[in-house]
Order: C-alpha cells, then structure tokens, then sequence
C-alpha cells in the first residue's frame, strides 16, 4: 500500500514512500546518496546499495522490510563493494561484488538467517596471479574544493608503480 520512489530534497537520493493520507516518509539516510534500489517479487521489502555513515567510500547492500530501519545484509569481505542487486525470488538475492584485491564477480546468499551469512560465488574470477598484477594500489578517499567553495568527495586508485607523492594537492579525507 505504499509508493517508494527516489527524491532528492536534500541533494542526495534517498527513498521516500507516499501512504494514503498521510505525508512521504523518508525510508533511508537523508544525507547518504542512494545508488540504485529493487523491489521484491512479493513487493514487501526492498533492496538498495549505497554507502553508510561510516564509509562513505564503499557500497554495500540494506534491506527495508517492514517499518524497521534499513538493515544492512552483513557481507563478506570488508573491502568489497557490493552493488546491482536483483531478487533472484522472495528470500535469495544476487549481487555484483568487487574490489582493490578482489576482481568483480556475480554472488548469491539468503535473505533470512537460516545460512548463515554465507554467500556463494556464481563466478569464477581469473587466477590469483593474472588478477592481481593488474590490479591499482589501495584506495584514498580525498575531499577536494569545488570551484563554487563546496566539497566534492572522491577516491583516488593510485597506480601501483606510482610514487606515494605524486602531484595531488587535494586534502584526505578520513571516513
């Protein structure tokens, strides 16, 4: 009996939800941006990835269900971001998962408890050794000074070949 939809009021996306007379209910973080979001086949709960308030700098996957706060569906590895999620139906998920260290791959796990957290892997990455020599150093999250004065946050792959100064006059950022 609800109508979700994105809305950016306060210059980030979060999803609000319109209920017969009554006034839109905001369902996620106002001040966090919402990446993309999915609605369940039984059109109960809904799934969307974005960062959190405490690592702006990494998607990761919430669960709305009800009328309790977003929860975020715990995940594997805390370098990954995990993002592009579809119900595959009612209780599974699948979602694409990816970082520094680990090459993007397709992954699936249960919504209820009942497995234990434990995802599985649809596919099969490259080897170890191929992967990794291609892959950028470690990601730095920088803020840097818009022309207008305000913040624009970013995140910077340096090459691994590349000195630890190179010519990056943007201040860091520490989330």
């Amino acid at each position: 009996g609800r109508l979700v939809f994105p809305y950016q009021k306060t210059g980030f996306r979060a999803l609000r939800a319109l209920v017969p007379g009554a006034a839109p209910a905001i369902l996620t973080p106002p001040d966090i941006e919402v990446d993309g979001a999915v609605q369940s086949p039984d059109r109960r709960r809904i799934l969307y990835w974005s960062p959190s308030a405490g690592d702006r700098a990494r998607l990761d996957l919430y669960l709305i269900d009800g009328k309790a706060p977003p929860r975020r569906l715990s995940g594997g590895d805390r370098a990954a971001i995990r993002y592009g999620a579809q119900f595959a139906d009612d209780t599974r998920i699948v979602w694409r998962e990816a970082g520094v260290r680990i090459p993007e791959r397709l992954r699936t796990g249960s919504l209820d408890d009942s497995s234990g957290g434990k995802a599985e892997t649809l596919s099969t990455p490259a080897p170890a050794q191929a992967r990794f020599a291609m892959l950028p150093g470690e990601a730095e999250t920088l803020t840097l000074a818009a022309p207008d004065g305000g913040a624009v946050h970013a995140i910077l792959y340096r090459s691994r070949q590349a000195p630890a100064t190179s010519a990056c006059t943007s201040s860091r950022h520490s989330a």
